[in-house]
């Protein structure tokens, strides 16, 4: 929870937002804040990959 608590502050979300958001939420706003990085998370095994990495 902490670890992406502080990923979502870093990248512009206030911490008093974060802390009002299920953990759902914030898996799934890191999730997308990732995607714009170029990653893409793998459900099947619960891990970030690149791109050309996600086979997609």
């Amino acid at each position: 929870m902490f670890r992406e608590s502080l990923y979502l502050v870093r990248h512009g979300v206030p911490w008093a937002v974060v802390m009002g958001w299920s953990r759902a939420r914030r898996i799934a706003a890191c999730v997308v804040l990732a995607e714009g990085e170029g990653f893409r998370f793998d459900w099947e095994h619960r891990v970030y990959r690149r791109d050309e990495e996600a086979g997609s």
